[in-house]
C-alpha cells in the first residue's frame, strides 16, 4: 500500500482543476524530460501526476510507460515530503524490491524523485531519474532536479494563466455577441 498525504482531498482538486492529467501532450513538459535524461545521464526521465489511484507520466524518455497503478508507484512515496526522495539500489529497499516495475520491466534499480510542490503541502506528483543501475546522487544532483520541478511548476502556472486569457477572450466575444443581437432587438 502508498502512503496518503495529510491534503490528499485539496491535493487531488488541486490536480483535477489543473485539467493536465488527460490534457494534450505538453512540449515544454518533453523538453524539460529531454534536458533531465541528458543532465543525469540515465536510462530514463520522466514527469508524473499522482491522481486517487493512478500515477500519469505526462512526458518521459527512456521509459515505455504511460500510467502505472499507484501503488507501485515510486512517486507514491516522492509526494508526501517536499524534499527530493532518493532510492539508491530499489532491490536493497524494502519498499521496493518485489516492485513490479523493479523486477520487471523497465528494471528499476536507481530512482530520485522530486516532487512537483503546486502550493505548500499539495505536491501533485514529482520529476523522477530512474536507471537500470545503483547509483549515488549528491546534494548538488537533488538540488538541480528540485529545480526542474520548479520548472515543471511555472509551465503548470503558465498552462493555467493561458486557460484563464483564452476563456476571458471567450467570455468576451459572448458579451459583444449578446449586445449586438440586444441592440439589433431594441434600435
Amino acid at each position: 500500500m502508498y502512503p496518503i498525504p495529510r491534503r490528499e482531498a485539496d491535493r487531488l482538486d488541486c490536480l483535477h482543476e489543473l485539467g493536465i492529467l488527460f490534457s494534450d501532450p505538453s512540449g515544454p513538459f518533453d523538453q524539460v524530460c529531454d534536458m533531465v535524461a541528458a543532465q543525469f545521464r540515465v536510462s530514463g526521465a520522466y514527469i508524473s501526476f499522482v491522481d486517487s489511484s493512478m500515477q500519469w507520466l505526462k512526458a518521459s524518455v527512456g521509459v515505455d510507460l504511460t500510467c502505472t497503478k499507484r501503488d507501485i508507484a515510486f512517486c507514491a512515496h516522492t509526494i508526501m515530503s517536499d524534499e527530493v526522495l532518493v532510492i539508491e539500489d530499489a532491490q536493497a529497499d524494502d519498499r521496493f524490491a518485489a516492485n513490479p516495475l523493479v523486477v520487471g520491466e523497465p528494471r528499476i534499480r536507481f530512482y530520485a524523485g522530486a516532487p512537483i510542490v503546486y502550493a505548500p503541502e499539495l505536491r501533485l506528483g514529482s520529476v523522477c531519474v530512474v536507471d537500470r543501475n545503483p547509483r549515488s546522487f549528491s546534494a548538488a544532483e537533488r538540488r538541480m532536479l528540485a529545480s526542474y520541478a520548479a520548472i515543471v511548476v511555472s509551465q503548470l502556472r503558465l498552462l493555467t494563466a493561458a486557460r484563464l486569457v483564452r476563456r476571458g477572450f471567450e467570455d468576451r466575444a459572448r458579451l459583444e455577441s449578446e449586445i449586438a443581437l440586444l441592440t439589433r432587438a431594441v434600435g
